[in-house]
């Protein structure tokens, strides 16, 4: 599976406690758009947009990697409001 990094290191770093789960982006959602929409929350670490290494094409799910927990805490608070280009997207 290849990915879109903001490390380059392909899985984004940091504990688990640091890091959200991010699912049904669109798949035109680059990098870029996912961690600016994610940075309102705080300040951002590393974050992934996981790709099919076959296609070459975003699979639909990503990581966010936050400094701290708190701001974990505060995207999952907004669960229900979250939407990237005009779609809700699944934050765990």
């Amino acid at each position: 599976v290849m990915q879109q990094s903001m490390s380059g290191m392909g899985m984004p770093k940091g504990s688990d406690r640091e890091k959200i789960f991010v699912g049904g982006i669109p798949h035109h959602c680059t990098l870029e758009m996912l961690a600016n929409y994610f940075s309102r929350y705080g300040r951002i670490t590393d974050a992934v947009v996981m790709m099919d290494k076959t296609t070459g094409k975003p699979r639909g799910f990503g990581f966010v990697v936050f400094e701290h927990v708190s701001c974990v805490e505060a995207a999952i608070a907004d669960y229900g409001k979250h939407a990237i280009d005009g779609k809700w997207v699944d934050v765990k």
